[in-house]
């Protein structure tokens, strides 16, 4: 798998995102693989890249992976994150640090043709396990009508602690996995991603 680098920087809480998903990709992964610094290069597509998302005031619909969301006010979207063979992430940031983490939300799209809902979310989990700083919990959930899990934990990122807040579930050829990253101590983002992810709907209600 091949990613480029392109200018520019992220918060170490992005960089760690990023990380993680390119890891959960290859399949795994060790907890001291998270980034020391404070800020890394912007990973940049380096598989194809479909047409541009709309984006009209704070909702964001993606025309290459056919869903709509509204994403909290003064946030900023970043399309096409990540994108390789593999996955696609489309990340959501917030406007300032806040305690000295960036809060994020990602929006990612696995291509599982040979995965059940059940085995995507024991990977996640897997991987959960394998990053988290304590406990990580599991509820069911729905999304967008779709039977989902979430997964809370919190995970070391070089010299901070942040929460994460996962929800996974199998739909329109993607295995989904919608995250919010934020500090342990700033619960008050919580509510945004509950709403963001309550607007999380297909584009195309017959599918495909």
């Amino acid at each position: 798998m091949t990613t480029n680098l392109r200018g520019g920087a992220r918060t170490f809480v992005i960089a760690v995102t990023c990380l993680l998903a390119l890891l959960t990709a290859c399949g795994g992964g060790n907890k001291s693989a998270a980034p020391s610094g404070t800020s890394a290069p912007t990973p940049q597509a380096a598989g194809t890249v479909g047409p541009p998302a709309i984006i009209a005031g704070n909702v964001f619909t993606s025309i290459a992976l056919g869903y709509r969301v509204t994403f909290p006010e003064s946030w900023q979207p970043d399309e096409n994150f990540v994108v390789n063979p593999e996955f696609t992430l489309d990340a959501f940031l917030a406007p300032d640090d806040v305690n000295g983490v960036r809060p994020n939300i990602t929006v990612r799209c696995d291509r599982t043709a040979n995965l059940t809902p059940e085995s995507f979310v024991a990977v996640k989990r897997q991987i959960a396990d394998s990053f988290a700083a304590g406990e990580v919990t599991d509820a069911p959930t729905t999304v967008a009508g779709q039977a989902a899990t979430r997964l809370q934990y919190e995970q070391r990122a070089g010299d901070k602690l942040v929460r994460k807040t996962e929800t996974h579930f199998v739909a329109r050829r993607c295995g989904w996995s919608i995250q919010l990253t934020r500090g342990v101590n700033d619960s008050q983002f919580d509510a945004l991603f509950d709403r963001m992810l309550a607007s999380f709907e297909f584009t195309n209600p017959n599918g495909g």
